[in-house]
Order: structure tokens, then C-alpha cells, then sequence
């Protein structure tokens, strides 16, 4: 059973080359980290080089976290971690989980997937990823995860000309990361949505009064995000990191993210002019 007040936290920032997609979501999810190791959350954090599949694999075996929260490119089936090289092992080691068992194909390259939504028995998942919401969030919620969070569409982070810090990539991750920050006060999985739907609706009026030339976009972007927000699973589901202070049976959390392209697809997207994670 998933050990309580514990968390494992994945966030890579490379796909072959530093990776500016998974940069923006990485720098606002480790400040994320930060205020969860304040708040008393055990975390385990899988940056760079740690978020690969057997690092995952191993950590969630040896910590069995209540919590798993990740970010990666992700495709319906899949979602992926860091890779540096086009070898047989970077590519075993690339996409973390599966809903399905195939060969797959990237660039010239072919290799093996297995099905592994039951990594997340017993967790709340929580992807920040492209299209995982398809398929592979059904197939974890399927398997036994408490709850899944994740999108059915590409998950736009920011612009490509805008550093991880500025307000754009911003407007786009607090309401993702307000997910966390609500289970963390010990509110329900369906409280936590309805908080990053407000703080998606701050932003919004943010942009509105602006007068910034890309406020039109960022608006539409936000409304992206959040209208393909999905939640599969026990909404009633609380994360209560207190020690000695709860039963198994009322508290659950995992937070999952994930990203992939495969097949001659670019890994990061552009919708005009916006950085995505995904196809």
C-alpha cells in the first residue's frame, strides 16, 4: 500500500537535445517541489538524468509514493521521460509508461513498449503531458490508480522566444500546479480542479486588462488547457500529508506526467507560436 506523506516528482528536460518545452514545465514544477518539502511531503525528485523508466520503476518500489507527479511528451498511449541518445537502452529507457505492448517507431529507430498502467495501483496520477487522457489515463485509472489528471489535447507551456520564468509560461503552468498545491491543504481531487479552473480564470481576466499584443493568444491558450483538462477516478480522494494522523483508507495521491512524439513527429509543438508537450 502507497506509503503516506510521500511523493515522487519526474521532470526531464531533454529529447535527444535540451528539450524548451520540458525546460518551462520543469523550472515551475521544481519550484512546485520546493513549497511541497516546506509543507512537510517527503518527495522524491527524478530531474534530468533521473527520469528514466528503471530510475521510475525502482524509486516507486522502494518508496511506493502516495503521490506521482510528472512531466514528459506525451502521445494517447504513452508517456516519456529524459533521453539523450538514440541507442537500444535510451530508447528502453525513454517512454516510462504504456497503455499498450507494441513496437514502436522513432525516426529511424524501432523499439518494444510494454503495457505498465499498473506502475500507479493505488496513486494519484497526475500528468502534465499532451493527449495522455486518450487512452493511457483510462488504462491507469483501469489498473487502479484512486485518481488520474491529465489532457486529452496538447498541453500548451508557453512561447518559444520566452524564458521558462516570464509570465506567459506562467499564466500557462500555475494552473497545473495549483492541482498540487490544493491536494497538498488537504482538499479533495475535485476541489483541486475547481482551483486551477479558477486560477485559469485570474489569468484570463489578467490578459484581458493587459494590453500585452499576445494577450488574444494567451487567452485562447489558457482555455485550451483547461477545457481539455480531464479527471478520471474518486474525485472525493484527498492527499493529507500529516503523519500518524490518517487512516489508508481516506487518503490517496500521484501525480504522473508525460509527453512523447514518435514517428518523424517533432516532439515540441507550435500553435501559433506557442510551445506544447506532445506530438
Amino acid at each position: 500500500m502507497p506509503e503516506l506523506n510521500t511523493a515522487v516528482v519526474m521532470t526531464p528536460d531533454h529529447v535527444i537535445t535540451p528539450d524548451p518545452a520540458l525546460q518551462m514545465a520543469t523550472y515551475w514544477i521544481t519550484k512546485t517541489v520546493k513549497k511541497m518539502n516546506l509543507k512537510g511531503l517527503q518527495v522524491t525528485h527524478l530531474n534530468g538524468d533521473k527520469a528514466k523508466k528503471t530510475e521510475v520503476r525502482d524509486t516507486l518500489s522502494m518508496v511506493d509514493p502516495l503521490l506521482f507527479w510528472g512531466t514528459g511528451h506525451g502521445l494517447e498511449c504513452l508517456f516519456t521521460g529524459q533521453i539523450r541518445g538514440m541507442s537500444a537502452e535510451d530508447l528502453s529507457e525513454w517512454v516510462i509508461l504504456s497503455s499498450v505492448t507494441s513496437s514502436v517507431e522513432f525516426g529511424d529507430k524501432t523499439f518494444s513498449i510494454t503495457a505498465n498502467p499498473d506502475w500507479m495501483e493505488g496513486r494519484v496520477v497526475h500528468l502534465t503531458s499532451c493527449l495522455t487522457a486518450v487512452e493511457l489515463g483510462v488504462a491507469i485509472a483501469d489498473a487502479g490508480a484512486l485518481a488520474y489528471i491529465g489532457y486529452n489535447r496538447l498541453f500548451i507551456v508557453g512561447f518559444m522566444e520566452h524564458p521558462p520564468e516570464s509570465r506567459y509560461t506562467q499564466s500557462f503552468m500555475e494552473p497545473d500546479i495549483q492541482i498540487e498545491l490544493t491536494l497538498l491543504d488537504g482538499k479533495s481531487v475535485k476541489d483541486a480542479i475547481w482551483a486551477s479552473d479558477f486560477r485559469s480564470d485570474d489569468w484570463i481576466e489578467y490578459w484581458r486588462r493587459s494590453g500585452d499584443p499576445n494577450a488574444d493568444a494567451m487567452i485562447k491558450g489558457i482555455i485550451w488547457n483547461k477545457v481539455s483538462r480531464l479527471v478520471f477516478g474518486d474525485e472525493t480522494i484527498k492527499i493529507r500529508f500529516v503523519p500518524d494522523a490518517l487512516s489508508p483508507w481516506n487518503v490517496a495521491g500521484v501525480a504522473v506526467v508525460g509527453t512523447i512524439g514518435i514517428g518523424g513527429v517533432g516532439i515540441v509543438s507550435r500553435e501559433g507560436g506557442l510551445a506544447g508537450i506532445g506530438k
